[in-house]
């Protein structure tokens, strides 16, 4: 029982991740900003590597222990992200958006930004 209960909780956080930016917003820049957190959120090195753009990537793949402090950083952690607005210019975007963090040391954090960069594979969050 318990397990069922941990999926359904772990799809429920995951539509969450992508509900919260809006169908605006969805396959746009600002995915780049939910996919980053959604991955910190779930422990997934991998993913988050995946949602960064090519410059960023190499930096964290060039040194590793970045990626692993990062993801302590984030255990226990829970990322909620309301996308504000959306500032594109050809392949860059700046995505203004609020941050709850709920889990261990709850915050709230409004107006921050990223920017965001149109690769071959999408939107991806960079520099």
């Amino acid at each position: 029982m318990w397990k069922s209960f941990a999926i359904l909780s772990s799809i429920a956080l995951a539509s969450c991740f992508t509900s919260c930016v809006g169908p605006d917003f969805q396959n746009a820049p600002a995915d780049a900003v939910v996919r980053s957190y959604a991955a910190l959120s779930n422990q997934d090195s991998i993913a988050y590597l995946e949602s960064l753009a090519r410059d960023k990537r190499e930096v964290y793949e060039a040194i590793p222990e970045a990626t692993h402090s990062l993801l302590d950083q984030w255990k226990g952690r829970l990322a909620h992200v309301t996308v504000l607005s959306i500032q594109r210019s050809d392949s860059v975007a700046t995505i203004l958006y609020d941050l709850k963090i709920t889990g261990r040391n709850p915050m709230d954090l409004d107006s921050l930004t990223m920017q965001a960069n149109l690769e071959n594979n999408g939107w991806a969050y960079g520099y």
